[in-house]
Order: structure tokens, then sequence, then C-alpha cells
């Protein structure tokens, strides 16, 4: 007991002694896909996988290629199945977009070659909030988006993905 009110008597004192790291600009604007891997359902397979590649068009209406980017997806076996097919978009363009703007006014198509299979993202938003205590880095409250036409929107800030089948 002595040591949790100790514990809650420093957590008062401020923040001089905690180490932050520096916010990353992109990380706000977090806008994940997984490609599912549920291959006895609408999974696809590991190979299918590995041929994926993405474009980005300076556009919302995919006029206009700016960017094409192979992710190379690390192969980590779990259980039944793989793991980690995450396309980050933000973290994909990093390099070639040097604005939140221009990544949210640009529009992205996942590819799929050996699934056949293709994904339009477009219209993105994305609304923020600042953190607060220490380190206060900005986090995401709401993603919105059009995928496949359909429009889509996740809120809160345990969002994991938006999960992409056959």
């Amino acid at each position: 007991m002595a040591a949790g009110l100790l514990s809650a008597a420093l957590a008062g004192c401020g923040c001089g002694t905690v180490d932050c790291d520096a916010c990353d600009p992109f990380a706000d604007e977090l806008v994940l896909f997984r490609l599912d891997a549920d291959t006895l359902r609408n999974g696809f397979r590991q190979a299918e996988v590995a041929s994926a590649y993405v474009v980005r068009y300076a556009n919302p209406d995919f006029t206009q290629p700016r960017d094409t980017i192979r992710q190379k997806f690390q192969n980590i076996y779990q259980g039944f199945g793989y793991s980690n097919r995450d396309v980050v978009l933000n973290l994909l363009f990093a390099g070639k977009i040097s604005t939140a703007a221009q990544f949210l006014g640009s529009s992205y198509r996942i590819v799929v070659p050996l699934a056949n299979r293709e994904f339009d993202v477009s219209n993105l938003e994305i609304s923020t909030e600042e953190g607060t205590g220490c380190c206060p880095c900005s986090y995401n409250t709401r993603r919105r988006y059009f995928l496949n036409s359909r429009p889509v929107t996740a809120d809160g800030t345990s969002y994991s993905g938006t999960v992409l089948s056959r």
C-alpha cells in the first residue's frame, strides 16, 4: 500500500525525468489494411501476398499515377498461418509524401495480381486529438475513407486496420 501511495504522489510531480521520443508526423495519420491470411475462408495465400503492390494517384478519381511501391512482407509463421500482411499507406509512401495534405489528397490502389484483386482507397479523412501527459503526441480518433466506393469509418484509438479478403 505504501508503494502505491508513493507512486501516486510521484506521478503528480511533473515530467522532468520522463524521456520522450520525438513524435512521428506520420504516425498520427496511420491508415492500415491487413491482407486476410485465413486461406480456409477468403484469405490470400502467401504467394499472392508477396505479389501485392500499391499505386498512389494524385487525385481521388484514380487518375495521374504518382508512385508504385511493392511492400516486402515478412513471413512470420504463427501457429496455423503467416502474419504481418499489413499495408500501411502512410509509411509506405513516407519518403515520397512530405505533408499530410499530400497523403490525404491522394488515392491509392492496393493490387494483389496473383489473386486478381484490387482495392481502391480514396477520400481519406483523419481526425486527431492532441495527447496529454508528459509526451503529448497527437493520436487518431477517426478515419474515414472509401474502399471500393463504399464508405468506411473507423472510430477510436484502438483501430487495428481494415481486413482485405479475396
